[in-house]
Formats: structure tokens, C-alpha cells, sequence
């Protein structure tokens, strides 16, 4: 459990430029770069095939994890074949990032899923994830600061974009969006987590997590996640889960409109029609000529491509890197990978869509689940985090580039393979007539205690 808490740790809150592009940060093997992440995935993968404890039994694996795994390690291996064969002249560079991106997922769920040896762990486990995705949002806020600072001594009209495209990449993790709805799962389900004080300011500081992230997409999918976590992943008490939707939202609001005050305050720049600006063009119609261009304007192009691809296998789709080819083919380039449902379909075909339907749909619909079967606290709660980042998954995946990218990739992975190991854990015990609260408790392997 070390290098399981070690590795998604470092993947939510450490700044992405420097654990993936940083020189200081990586080493060089075969002309191949190694960075922290790929050390610390080894680290997990051997850790996970050699455990030092005996795991608790179960008579079988869930099988969206299971098939999942299959689907995807057959996509890869043929993905990694068609685009030898198609391709041999393609340089490494365009090559080997969508292949080591694609690997990634099934490689963390393997992980995932080896971590929890007993139903013991899951406070554990929710207290890595919990801390991680506050640590997430603080680093959020931390580097956004440091963005205002670059902005406060900006010259240029259009430093501002640059500055914070640049930011973006380097704030990681899920910026507090995980921990956010895991509270207002709990403030639904009558769940005691915290005290009402340190439970609003921990709101309060995923918030600005969230809101600090300048994508238009990320905060349009905020909403709506935090919406499903407060609203529908609980069924009842319907006045309760009302009050904690709209609570959550007059402080989504009141944190954006105060950091944005904050911002315009330290730079002197209109951060207001900015952010108007950015909301405006997530809205159907014409508008005005700062509206003019619209979110889906950038990706309409490289969906379509991918598409015709796509069409040409099928089954199997065009291999690794097949948009990078056809682009210097063409000779028409456009924003690859940022639809990854399609992009998927597009280099693997429907083999590698389905496994990630099993993982991404089955962390949504499993996590749900658990959540709603309130076996005990921290089990639902892990639920939470499944089902939140399974709708998350679901949603991003037509609007940006998100589980196609390591960061993303990894904590989908991690947390899926934790997530359906939870819930084989909690049915092994009911099938051997066995309640949870007493596997927990158990001295081993979830023996009732004297």
C-alpha cells in the first residue's frame, strides 16, 4: 500500500511540466526518456506481483476489471503491431508517446487493483485519495499564484494567454474536484466526515482548485460532476440533496467571482470579460464577434479526421500515431487526441473503445453501487470517489484531452483497479456469510473476532 500511496500522490500533486519535461527530473535509456512516473509505475508494478501479505480470498475477479484488462491489453499489443507495420518510418517522437499513454491505463489497474490485500484498507485507501486531491487543489492554487505573479509584470496583450496555457499544464491531478464531491456525497447521505466548519473550508479550497484550472471545459464538467455527487449518486432525501447542490454552487460561484476580483486587483487586466468571454463560447449561436469562436470550433476538424480513419478498420482501428501520419500525408495538421472516446476508436477500433467502456462505465456504475449499498462508511466512500470520477471520465472524454494524457491515465487506472478490488472485497466477504464491519475488524482475512 506504500507505493501505491506514494505513486498516486506524487501523480496529483506534483507540478506536471517537472515530473514529466523537466531534464533534472528524468534519465535517458536507449534514447527512451524515464521520468519520475515511469519509476515510480515500476516501483508499484513490482511491488503488486511480489505482495507481502497474504490477500484476502476471492473466488473471482469483477469483471469489468477483468475484460477491461483483456480488451485493452489485446488493443495495445495489436495497436503496437499495425503501427510497426504501417508506419516503420514514422519518427520515435510521434510514436511512442500515444503507445506509452495507452499502456498506462491497463498497467494502473493492475496496480489498482493488487493494493488492497484486505476490506481493512479502505480507510486507508480513502484517505490517500481524499489527501491527494486537496493537496491537488492546494497545488492548483499555489501555481495559479505564481501565474499572477508572471501577469502582475506582463507587457504583451496576449502574455496572458500564454501564461496561463503554460500554467495549465503544469497544475495536476484532479485540482480538488474528487475530495469536493466526496463531501457533498456524504453532506447527501447523512455520512459524518467532518466538522460543518473544516468541511466548508476544505469546500472552499477545492473550489478554488476547480476554478483556478482555465479551461472552460473543466469548469462546465465541475458543475455537472458535483451535481451528480450532491444530487442523483444518493436516492434519497431529496430536501437534503437539494440544499447541498445549491450550497455547493453559491460557493462555486462566490470563490470564482473572488478570485477573479483578486486577479484584476494584482495584474490590472479585465478578468472578468475574460472568463465571460471563455463561458459565452461554450453557448450555441453566433454572438458577438468575441464570441465568434466557439469551444468545439478546434476540435470539430480533428474529430472528423479521426473519424475517416476510424472508418477504414473498424475492429482494429489505424494503429498508434495514425493522425500524425496522416497529417504529414495530407499535409493538414489539427488537434489530435483532444476527443478521446474518438481518438481511441481511431487507433485502436472498437477492441480498445470497449475496454475502456468496461473500465470507465463500470468505475460509474460500480462505484455508484457501493456508495448506495452503505455497508459501512468508508467503503461508501470509496464509492463516491468511483463514481465521481467515472462520470468525470465519461463527460471529458468528448469535450478535451484527458485520460489519453499520463496524468489522467494514471489516476483512471489506479483508482478503477481500487475501486473494483473494494467491491470484490466487500462481496467475498457476504458470500462467506461473513458481515463487513467484522472483515474489517478481523485479525485475518476477515475472521470474526472473540
Amino acid at each position: 500500500m506504500f507505493w501505491f500511496a506514494l505513486f498516486y500522490f506524487v501523480n496529483a500533486v506534483a507540478p506536471h511540466n517537472s515530473v514529466i519535461y523537466n531534464d533534472n527530473f528524468r534519465i535517458v535509456i536507449g534514447g527512451m526518456p524515464l521520468n519520475i512516473l515511469d519509476g515510480l509505475l515500476l516501483l508499484c508494478g513490482l511491488a503488486s506481483l511480489f505482495p507481502t501479505r497474504e490477500p484476502f480470498p476471492i473466488p473471482r475477479k469483477h469483471i469489468a476489471w477483468s475484460r477491461g484488462m483483456i480488451f485493452l491489453v489485446i488493443a495495445g499489443l495489436v495497436g503496437v503491431v499495425q503501427s510497426m507495420i504501417v508506419f516503420p518510418d514514422l519518427p520515435p517522437r510521434f510514436l511512442l508517446p500515444p503507445i506509452r499513454n495507452f499502456i498506462l491505463v491497463p498497467a494502473c489497474l493492475f496496480i489498482g487493483y493488487r493494493c488492497l490485500s484486505s476490506p481493512r484498507q479502505f480507510k486507508t485507501a480513502f484517505l490517500i485519495v481524499f489527501v491527494s486531491s486537496v493537496g491537488s487543489a492546494v497545488a492548483s492554487i499555489l501555481t495559479q499564484g505564481i501565474a499572477t505573479s508572471a501577469l502582475a509584470t506582463a507587457s504583451r496583450a496576449d502574455s496572458r494567454i500564454d501564461v496561463l496555457r503554460q500554467t495549465a499544464l503544469d497544475v495536476s491531478g484532479d485540482a480538488g474536484l474528487l475530495a469536493m464531491c466526496v463531501i457533498l456525497f456524504a453532506m447527501a447521505a447523512h455520512l459524518q466526515l467532518f466538522r460543518p466548519v473544516f468541511r466548508y473550508g476544505l469546500m472552499t479550497v477545492c473550489a478554488a482548485g476547480m476554478f483556478l484550472i482555465p479551461h472552460r471545459s473543466s469548469w462546465l464538467l465541475c458543475v455537472l460532476v458535483c451535481a451528480y455527487a450532491g444530487f442523483i449518486m444518493w436516492p434519497r432525501d431529496l430536501a437534503r440533496k437539494l440544499f447541498t447542490t445549491t450550497t455547493s454552487f453559491i460557493l462555486l460561484v462566490v470563490v470564482g467571482v473572488a478570485l477573479l476580483i483578486v486577479a484584476q486587483s494584482q495584474t490590472d487586466r479585465d478578468f472578468m470579460k475574460w472568463t465571460g468571454d471563455r463561458l459565452a463560447s461554450l453557448l450555441p449561436g453566433e454572438g458577438d464577434s468575441a464570441h465568434s469562436s466557439k469551444a468545439w470550433d478546434t476540435r470539430m476538424p480533428a474529430m472528423l479526421m479521426e473519424l475517416e480513419l476510424f472508418a477504414g478498420d473498424p475492429v482494429l482501428g489505424r494503429g498508434f500515431a495514425a493522425q500524425e501520419w496522416n497529417a504529414i500525408e495530407v499535409g493538414q495538421g489539427a488537434s489530435f487526441r483532444h476527443t478521446p472516446w474518438i481518438s481511441t476508436l481511431c487507433e485502436t477500433g472498437l477492441l480498445g473503445f470497449a475496454g475502456f467502456l468496461f473500465v470507465i462505465v463500470g468505475l460509474a456504475v460500480v462505484g455508484t453501487r457501493m456508495a448506495r449499498d452503505n455497508l459501512d462508511r468508508w467503503y461508501s466512500l470509496l464509492g463516491a470517489f468511483g463514481a465521481s470520477w467515472g462520470v468525470f471520465c465519461i463527460l471529458v472524454g468528448f469535450m478535451t484531452l484527458s485520460w489519453n494524457s499520463p496524468r489522467q491515465a494514471i489516476t483512471l487506472g489506479l483508482l478503477a483497479g481500487l475501486i473494483f478490488r473494494a467491491r470484490d472485497l466487500a462481496l467475498a466477504s457476504q458470500q462467506q456469510q461473513l458481515p463487513l464491519q467484522y472483515a474489517m475488524a478481523g485479525s485475518q482475512y476477515g475472521t470474526v473476532p472473540a
